[in-house]
């Protein structure tokens, strides 16, 4: 692609039901780099390469900069996806991010685009809805659901980012 998004609109389709169809078709595909290949090259046609490396960037670093929080018994899960350093601060946020169901993130770039497009997707939860189909892992942690809020609360707001 030039590095835009395409658009579908006249289609009725949204990128994200799109890419959710594909990642469902795909699932079952045996080889893996073919497999990987095919889901980045329709990933990178439907959102542009710029979100696209950006992503990629998310993903080359989850297993340091992703931590999935799970709760037992109920299941209930979410992300904690550690950003960029600012130019400001020069330190890493960590947002918040859901996938299951719907998708949110903490981060300000989701805010912006949901403004005008309420099913968008910021790199983080782009790399997030892309991870479990390239087999890239991620820090796991399952607790109690009486402990679910805490522990993310506590990750979240972690300004060492020492308990990551």
């Amino acid at each position: 692609t030039d590095g835009k998004p395409i658009s579908l609109s006249e289609s009725g389709r949204h990128p994200i039901h799109v890419l959710e169809s594909f990642l469902q078709s795909v699932a079952t595909t045996s080889e893996d780099q073919s497999k990987a290949d095919r889901i980045l090259r329709i990933a990178d046609f439907l959102y542009g390469a710029s979100a696209m490396d950006a992503a990629v960037a998310v993903l080359d670093n989850a297993e340091k900069s992703i931590s999935r929080i799970r709760s037992q018994p109920t299941g209930r899960s979410a992300y904690l996806v550690k950003g960029s350093p600012s130019g400001r601060t020069k330190t890493a946020e960590t947002y918040f991010c859901v996938v299951a169901g719907t998708t949110y993130c903490s981060c300000r770039s989701y805010f912006e685009r949901c403004k005008s497009d309420p099913k968008a997707l910021c790199k983080h939860l782009l790399a997030l809805k892309l991870m479990p189909h390239l087999n890239v892992n991620c820090n796991q942690e399952i607790v109690t659901d009486e402990r679910y809020a805490t522990v993310l609360m506590e990750r979240v707001f972690d300004k060492d980012g020492e308990n990551f």
